[in-house]
């Protein structure tokens, strides 16, 4: 835009102005500019053609913020948003604008507590921020009411027609109060949102905005050739090869996600994924699993990825290329964020590459070619990475336990050769694993880790020493706890985990052994008892997450 407008000149007010200052923006951006001044004139609806990140939550939400009146009863406005990850980003911005100013903003959706979410609206609610799901369920119900709307703002109308909700929405708007003004937000107009916008829609105005697509420089952009069956192998060996993996792999079908976050499972990898027949409540875990780096990996769709923000991701995969150049800069603009580098990889079939050279040229910016690594490259990579496991192993562990053996071998043997032999035999069971094909579910398989790991904690505890027996026999127990320092544990962060879960103070905490899968401390015998319970109520039927280890 060549005349920027400053937020000064919309005739917001104060308190506006004071929230937006505090966030160090001083100019808006074009969709604002050109939308605020005409939703304060409250004479049309307006139909604003805009892309994802051109600044059009502001656009509808300043001006909302500053008509609505405060303390009213039932909502003045509703804002519909394909996914509830773009519900929350949308809620969450406008109590940023709002800053002094005390709304009641409520946001709804499937999968989180419908009663909340009633006793809420029971108590009075200003703008309602909802997926059409959720609030064509409470409208049915008669829990929620429209007669008293006056905004109507449908964000991403072309996402929610794509996901099915078209029905749901000219439900609501036929049930919402027939003086008020309608703003439809979709970066594309399909026919039957043009029919939507003349069926409910007055003396519409049409505002289109077309993002400039920008790419951030600290984003390493690059291709990889690879036909469809062979698509899975240059994921493999992508990831094999890297240090350091925390990324988004986008599929284009629910069909793809599942294939290849089951295939990286089996290859031993901590994957999930989530798309339109995830359950809501599952799909919070997972996410919540990835954003806390339980799980290094997640396989999306791009309906389902939308408004999910999570920071330091290190790469972003294209299993396949989206339609449009928009897609992609939103897809990879996740990594390269807060001063990263970031990594962006595109596995193109030779279908694809047509589309590679559409997306150069209209961001005008070369992707360079991608060379897969050798299994010679992957070897002497994997070769690091046990090197750098082994220095911690000897740095964090009693390897007393073993010292015996050692001695035996290297009577009989070079210390070098004793070494090559142990690491043949970890590569062997490695690439033995690696090629299994497990049927059993996900949740199996992580017992049998589990136990695997619980198990060799055990018999490292039960060889600890006179000194941890000493301390059992006075009336302590020494505790197992299934959480280490891949879990991001450290000793306070470990005690502060159980007595957060648990709700437990714990007294005096004794001999705090934090190791990389697991961890132990000691407990005088009745609070370690008390925790146990507490996290074995929690295990429905799963292994605890601590148990009294074995003496």
């Amino acid at each position: 835009m060549e005349n920027q407008i400053s937020f000064e000149e919309l005739n917001l007010s104060k308190t506006s102005l004071d929230a937006i200052s505090k966030k160090g923006f001083k100019v808006a951006s074009e969709v604002q500019a050109k939308v605020i001044p005409i939703i304060f004139e409250q004479k049309c609806d307006v139909i604003g053609i805009a892309q994802t990140g051109t600044g059009k939550t502001g656009a509808f939400g300043l001006p909302l913020i500053d008509m609505i009146r405060t303390n009213n009863r039932l909502p003045q406005a509703i804002i519909l948003a394909p996914t509830r990850e773009l519900a929350l980003q949308v809620t969450s911005e406008l109590e940023m604008f709002s800053g002094k100013k005390e709304l009641n903003i409520l946001t709804v959706y499937g999968g989180a507590s419908m009663s909340n979410q009633i006793r809420a609206l029971k108590r009075g609610i200003d703008i309602v921020v909802g997926t059409p799901g959720r609030v064509l369920d409470l409208l049915k119900r008669g829990d929620l009411e429209l007669k008293e709307v006056k905004h109507f703002i449908l964000d991403e109308a072309d996402e929610m027609l794509k996901m099915g909700f078209i029905e749901d929405i000219e439900y609501i708007l036929a049930s919402s109060a027939k003086k008020r003004r309608v703003y439809l937000f979709s970066a594309t107009m399909p026919d039957r949102i043009k029919q939507l916008s003349k069926k409910y829609m007055e003396n519409q105005i049409i505002i289109e905005v077309k993002k400039k697509q920008e790419i951030n420089k600290l984003i390493e952009q690059s291709f990889c050739r690879a036909k469809q069956s062979e698509k899975f192998e240059a994921l493999s060996k992508i990831i094999d090869v890297e240090d350091f993996f925390y990324g988004i792999i986008f599929c284009r079908t629910k069909m793809d996600v599942d294939k290849v976050t089951s295939l990286l499972k089996k290859s031993g990898h901590e994957v999930d994924c989530i798309h339109g027949d995830i359950p809501q409540v599952k799909r919070e875990k997972i996410l919540n699993r990835f954003k806390t780096l339980k799980l290094n990996i997640l396989v999306a769709t791009d309906v389902a990825a939308r408004g999910i923000d999570v920071e330091n991701l290190s790469h972003v995969i294209n299993y396949s290329l989206p339609e449009d150049v928009e897609t992609y800069t939103h897809r990879i603009g996740r990594t390269g964020r807060a001063g990263n580098k970031g990594k962006a990889i595109s596995l193109v079939s030779p279908s694809e590459m047509r589309r590679i050279s559409q997306i150069e040229s209209s961001l005008k910016n070369t992707i360079a070619p991608l060379k897969l690594p050798s299994q010679k490259e992957i070897r002497e990579h994997n070769s690091k990475k046990i090197l750098v496991e082994i220095d911690g192993i000897v740095e964090s562990i009693d390897t007393s336990l073993h010292l015996a053996i050692a001695d035996q071998l290297l009577a009989k043997h070079d210390p070098a050769k004793v070494i090559s032999a142990l690491l043949h035999k970890i590569d062997s069971k490695s690439e033995k694993n690696n090629n299994l094909r497990f049927d059993e579910e996900d949740e199996r398989s992580k017992t049998k880790t589990w136990e695997k790991d619980r198990n060799i904690a055990n018999d490292f505890n039960s060889n600890r020493g006179n000194r941890n027996r000493n301390v059992a026999s006075k009336g302590n127990e020494r505790v197992f706890i299934a959480k280490g320092k891949m879990d991001k544990m450290d000793k306070n962060s470990l005690i502060g985990f159980i007595q957060r879960e648990t709700g437990i103070k714990l007294g005096k905490v004794k001999d705090v052994k934090v190791c990389d899968k697991f961890s132990f401390l000691t407990l005088n015998s009745k609070e370690a008892n008390e925790v146990v319970s507490a996290f074995e109520s929690k295990a429905r039927g799963r292994r605890p997450v601590a148990e009294i280890a074995q003496r």
